[in-house]
């Protein structure tokens, strides 16, 4: 079979991705006795604390993710220099997932379906690797990074980590052997937070400090501010229509709404307890995809593997595979024009859902 990667395409993808419209939004919020996590629906209406103040050892929660096919939670808690394990649909706290970490920022899933954790405090901050049950794997990165809370991978598979408190990017390769600062003229970012890749392969990063989001291309040459005006941005998460949410910790605490060139629409949420939201993801619900995943029929199969198969009546000349993860993140985009199959062994395990050719969404398990 003969695959052709695809260049990532928002605007492509959510249009085919309309249908995955139930989620809910998590968002990160305080430290100390308000630390907690608030959840709210698709339209920004608060549906109450998914993770209440006091309810667990949580202490200045900064990041959140569902693993385990959304079966639990883990939030880094950068305070207790640990992350802490929920669970995925009360929210209810189990245990210490992940210990003696120095200031625990970002987490995110890498291509090896490891974890990999940035580390805020420390005179050694580097980037660590867990699996998905907690255990420490190693140390990725082999230089410090000064209050790292941002990473991103490029297309070649190299790895950027923001520098907070060196205000700086800084690049490793696929191996975690840093590489340099990739920095072509001034760099002119003030306090660094997240940083990603968008569909042209441009780099976006929230400066905090600055209250602005910035762009730069590929070569890491300054473009036009992504965002002119944005209090203490830190947070985003993309909605399956392509608009971006973003954290806002500067005045009155809020997560604000744009468009996909980074154009203000309206302020998603705001009061509900919400302090410093550092984190925001989305976690898809039951209500409604299930039904829509049963009534398509089987036009994958088989459910659970790495080389699934498309049914007859919808094969094409060209077969265009879309696969989001559960949080309404695009996974992988391909092509296939001969046979009648394709391969998804690069993703991580877990559950993912796969559109072929615009059809319905159908549910799948990645193992």
């Amino acid at each position: 079979m003969k695959h052709l990667a695809l260049t990532f395409s928002l605007f492509l993808t959510f249009a085919s991705f309309h249908l995955f419209a139930q989620y809910e939004v998590y968002v990160t919020s305080g430290n100390g006795a308000t630390s907690s996590v608030k959840k709210f629906d698709a339209t920004g209406n608060y549906l109450g604390d998914f993770i209440a103040p006091g309810a667990s050892p949580l202490d200045w929660p900064q990041d959140i993710l569902f693993i385990n096919s959304d079966t639990e939670a883990i939030v880094s808690s950068l305070n207790n220099n640990a992350i802490f394990r929920y669970d995925g649909s009360t929210g209810a706290y189990i245990d210490t997932f992940a210990s003696t970490i120095s200031g625990p920022t970002r987490m995110k899933i890498g291509q090896d379906g490891l974890l990999y954790v940035l580390e805020w405090g420390g005179p050694d901050s580097r980037v660590l690797r867990f699996d998905l049950s907690g255990n420490f794997i190693d140390t990725f990165t082999n230089i410090t990074v000064a209050q790292s809370i941002g990473i991103a991978w490029d297309a070649a598979g190299s790895v950027f980590i923001t520098s907070f408190g060196g205000a700086d990017v800084f690049r490793f390769d696929a191996t975690g052997i840093y590489t340099g600062i990739p920095i072509i003229g001034p760099l002119n970012v003030f306090g660094p937070t997240n940083i990603w890749f968008d569909a042209a392969g441009d780099i976006i990063i929230l400066d905090w400090t600055g209250n602005k989001v910035r762009k730069y291309n590929a070569a890491f040459v300054q473009q036009p501010n992504f965002i002119n005006s944005i209090p203490r941005p830190e947070g985003y998460v993309y909605l399956p229509n392509g608009e971006l949410l973003i954290g806002s910790g500067g005045g009155a605490p809020s997560v604000r709404r744009y468009d996909s060139n980074g154009n203000f629409i309206d302020f998603f949420a705001t009061g509900s307890g919400l302090e410093n939201p550092n984190a925001i993801c989305l976690k898809a619900t039951t209500a409604g995809l299930n039904e829509q995943i049963i009534t398509q029929g089987n036009s994958v199969s088989p459910s659970m593997g790495t080389t699934f198969y498309v049914s007859a009546e919808l094969l094409t000349d060209s077969n265009r595979v879309v696969v989001f993860n559960v949080q309404g993140e695009l996974a992988q985009e391909l092509i296939f024009t001969e046979g009648n199959s394709f391969e998804l062994s690069e993703l991580s395990s877990g559950t993912y859902f796969v559109f072929v050719n615009g059809a319905p969404a159908q549910k799948i398990i990645v193992e």
